[in-house]
């Protein structure tokens, strides 16, 4: 599996990660397209 396993930031980073505009957009999008998406 690829990926990392530790982030080392400050603490507030991941809260201000979640509230981002962006962080909206994207998951906004995300969930758009997932209820369009065709039954697997």
């Amino acid at each position: 599996m690829t990926g990392a396993d530790i982030g080392t930031m400050p603490p507030n980073v991941p809260e201000q990660m979640m509230q981002h505009p962006l962080t909206d957009k994207g998951l906004a999008q995300f969930l758009k397209d997932w209820a369009t998406a065709p039954d697997a």
